[in-house]
């Protein structure tokens, strides 16, 4: 896979290809997200977007789901940078689940389908007012989603105040030692 090459070369890009793809994403999501406001949720070219959605809900999902039950996934980047991807990837998982609940029954305009897909993946429910099958998806991948980000989220914070308390023998981090000041030589010397 090209990312892959990308990647092992370390070149510049590879060092913040992540940034760079989540963004693409971002704005992939967004853009079908807008798209689905004009398009017939019967036609063909829902299915496709509707696949497009669901492709990056899988990925985002097993991501997490790595991150939650593999221990060293958690370190293959900082903490601080996985709770940065977490926070861009739960806007991209509400959008997404704004998109397909956008295609239900009984939707109405996308900001407040946006506002819904978020009481999704928080694990509120199907909100009210949605029908038809379309809902029903939107509500199962949205609630899993909910439920793969929710724990990889608290599985990154147990990470960062474990490396604080580690057993063992008590640690002295302080300065080692006391060192002597250096005799001045003296117009005796």
């Amino acid at each position: 896979m090209w990312s892959a090459d990308v990647v092992q070369r370390k070149s510049p890009v590879g060092l913040y290809f992540n940034y760079l793809y989540v963004g693409i994403w971002a704005t992939l999501a967004v853009g079908v997200y807008i798209a689905i406001g004009y398009v017939d949720a019967d036609s063909a070219l829902a299915w496709l977007l509707a696949a497009i959605v669901i492709w990056r809900f899988l990925e985002v999902t097993v991501w997490y789901l790595k991150l939650l039950l593999d221990r060293t996934h958690r370190y293959l980047f900082a903490p601080e940078r996985n709770l940065l991807f977490l926070i861009a990837d739960t806007f991209i998982g509400v959008t997404l689940t704004a998109t397909l609940l956008a295609m239900a029954e009984g939707s109405s305009t996308l900001v407040p389908t946006w506002v819904d897909g978020l009481s999704v993946i928080t694990l509120n429910g199907r909100p009210e007012g949605y029908s038809g099958g379309w809902a029903d998806g939107a509500t199962l991948v949205g609630t899993l989603l909910g439920l793969a980000l929710l724990g990889a989220g608290l599985a990154l914070l147990v990470g960062l105040v474990e490396e604080k308390f580690r057993p063992g023998p008590p640690r002295y981090t302080g300065p080692t030692g006391i060192t002597r000041p250096r005799r001045l030589p003296t117009k005796l010397d």
